[in-house]
């Protein structure tokens, strides 16, 4: 179940029919090609749900046990049943796949349980296929079919084996590349009010090159550092806006920018109303 205060959006859940209740394994909820919101993955009501979910383009921000992590272009998450990160897209958006799937009774030595009851990122080994696994359990689960509805379990079954296989093949070094940008977005957020510049990101990340961190922004992320900190401020300064009286001048110094004019010009790159605008159209329901 995903809880979201207050709203609602079009995702796709079914309730469970009785011919699945007999198999090991069954998709409950599929996204594909989904504008992932923000919020809060929910247990379920205690029902016995892992979720699994990857990143088409953008990136997913991943709040977990006090940590924040990322989840660029072609990774995955592995959600276990009972654990309850928020997620939210990062500055720029984020489109993923997700699929929710019922684990049925299994066997003491069941495949299924080494998959582990810790939050996994991790990176498929041919993310193409897993994509088309997705679209698979979406067709078939949103056909109104029965026979739909065992192919799509069918699917998820075979994509748990595939996302068990990665898991034991890879270990989390393959991952030091994205923990290294997950480090510098962590960064930027607790210091987007400060200036920031690329020395003090590659200090932050384990004193690689100036050079190797925009190679790497602009693989997992999209964009150059730069461009990443300017999204990140004019988020905050949309939040500021909405949330407060707090002059225009005032927002620009707590979020950042040097100075009036050069937020100006940030703002005017990506937004097509003044700020004054924005804050007269979204006052008070910026989330």
């Amino acid at each position: 179940m995903r809880k979201i205060a207050d709203q609602k959006y079009d995702v796709n859940f079914f309730p469970v029919v009785d011919r699945e209740r007999e198999l090991p394994v069954y998709a409950v909820g599929i996204g594909a090609g989904h504008e992932q919101e923000e919020l809060t993955i929910g247990n379920w009501m205690g029902i016995n749900v892992l979720h699994l979910h990857m990143t088409v383009s953008g990136c997913g921000v991943i709040y977990h046990e006090g940590k924040r992590y990322i989840l660029p272009i072609g990774t995955m998450m592995y959600t276990p049943p009972n654990v309850m990160p928020h997620i939210a897209p990062a500055p720029g958006g984020w489109i993923d796949n997700w699929v929710a799937i019922f684990l049925g009774d299994l066997s003491p030595g069941s495949s299924i349980l080494s998959l582990g009851d810790k939050l996994r990122i991790f990176r498929p080994e041919n993310p193409n296929e897993i994509n088309r696994m997705y679209e698979t359990i979406n067709r078939e689960l949103t056909s109104g079919t029965l026979h739909g509805r065992l192919m799509a379990a069918a699917e998820a079954y075979r994509m748990i084996c595939a996302v068990i296989s990665c898991l034991e093949e890879n270990s989390d070094e393959s991952l030091t590349d994205s923990l290294v940008v997950s480090d510098a977005v962590n960064y930027i957020h607790a210091h987007v009010s400060e200036n920031i510049t690329l020395s003090d990101l590659c200090a932050v990340c384990r004193g690689i090159s100036p050079q190797y961190l925009c190679r790497l922004f602009k693989r997992y992320m999209e964009m150059r550092p730069v461009e990443y900190i300017r999204k990140v401020r004019i988020s905050r300064a949309k939040k500021l806006l909405s949330n407060t009286d707090l002059t225009v001048q005032e927002v620009a110094a707590k979020c950042g920018f040097e100075s009036p004019t050069y937020f100006y010009r940030c703002w005017n790159k990506t937004e097509k109303e003044s700020p004054a605008e924005y804050r007269r159209g979204h006052k008070g329901i910026f989330v």
